[in-house]
């Protein structure tokens, strides 16, 4: 159970709400996220899947509007085989991420008084509850972050002494994307079963694509399934 901390608790408040406290003056003027702000606003983008290969592509804390747009296009040229895949990320879930302070900062946060996190929490569009075990929940609400970027970033900040991932990420159907030169390689899995502890059924589609169309289409049933399939060793490991 959270408990929303409405006065104590700063939650998506720009810096110019900024004032004094113990840890000083805070101020947002000089404060740089990892990403431009216009693409930290664009998400969540309409295209979940699209969004999610990008972010995973781009190995940044958003996904870049460049990988966006040519994955959606990529996606479209091979519908419908993608329709109703989800994708499961490595580093991104829309679950809270558990934080935790120090006895000194969760002393500053109940107060009031603690600050540090100002800035990124409204770069990112975070919002944060505190829980009944003292610890709290870091929520991004439907943006589709980087989370070891964003770890990275929060367990440097004072008083900090934990940041878990929470994934929370089980088996299911998927997509994965490689990128070899000028080809896309992507490999649909429409997996079965009892998901929940491990798919024990799955389905492989493969994909080439090179300038935007798809070139090459390979299935489990192709004499040369294995070999392709073991190439690419990124997808073959994950899927």
């Amino acid at each position: 159970m959270l408990f929303r901390l409405s006065v104590l608790l700063v939650v998506v408040m720009g810096c110019m709400a900024c004032g004094s406290s113990d840890d000083g003056d805070v101020s947002c003027v000089d404060y740089e996220p990892q990403a431009p702000r216009d693409h930290l606003a664009a998400s969540p983008r309409e295209n979940e899947t699209a969004e999610l290969l990008a972010l995973e592509l781009s190995d940044t804390i958003v996904a870049t509007p460049e990988a966006y747009e040519m994955v959606a296009r990529d996606l479209d040229a091979i519908a419908p085989s993608v329709a109703s895949i989800q994708v499961y990320s490595r580093d991104w879930s829309s679950i809270p991420m558990p934080l935790e302070l120090d006895d000194e900062g969760l002393k500053k946060l109940k107060s009031g008084n603690y600050r540090a996190w100002d800035c990124p929490n409204e770069a990112y569009g975070v919002s944060l509850e505190l829980t009944k075990w003292d610890n709290v929940a870091v929520n991004f609400g439907s943006k589709r972050l980087r989370r070891s970027k964003l770890v990275a970033e929060y367990e440097a900040l004072p008083h900090v002494t934990n940041l878990s991932l929470a994934l929370g990420v089980v088996d299911g159907p998927d997509i994965c994307l490689e990128v070899v030169g000028a080809t896309r390689y992507y490999i649909v899995d429409r997996a079965g079963g009892d998901c929940q502890v491990g798919c024990t059924t799955h389905q492989y589609t493969g994909f080439e694509i090179q300038s935007g169309a798809v070139s090459r289409i390979v299935r489990e049933t192709d004499a040369d399934w294995t070999a392709w399939f073991s190439a690419r060793a990124d997808c073959a490991s994950r899927l």
